[in-house]
């Protein structure tokens, strides 16, 4: 038998889920099943389009992001699937 890999359980590059309030940010990828990927796509979330979290809601389940001058709510689970760079701010 081969010898079983395990994969990584987080990978080093942050997604939308992980993004703090009022940070700035670039989409670098967008890793969804095809029906969720293209709303996403129709949506704004395109690599290289800039994106900040707005609010959370108390749960933490819901965030609502700012994308392309509108305001969009994804819940953890989708957002979770979109890769993002974030910017680095000059101090």
């Amino acid at each position: 038998m081969g010898k079983l890999q395990s994969l990584p359980l987080h990978t080093a590059e942050p997604t939308l889920a992980e993004l703090p309030l009022k940070t700035p940010a670039r989409i670098s990828g967008v890793h969804l099943n095809g029906f969720e990927a293209r709303r996403m796509t129709e949506y704004g979330f395109v690599v290289g389009t800039p994106v900040v979290a707005l609010f959370r809601s108390l749960g933490g389940n819901l965030t609502a992001f700012e994308i392309r001058g509108a305001v969009v709510a994804l819940r953890k689970s989708t957002s979770g699937g979109i890769k993002i760079a974030t910017e680095k701010r000059n101090s």
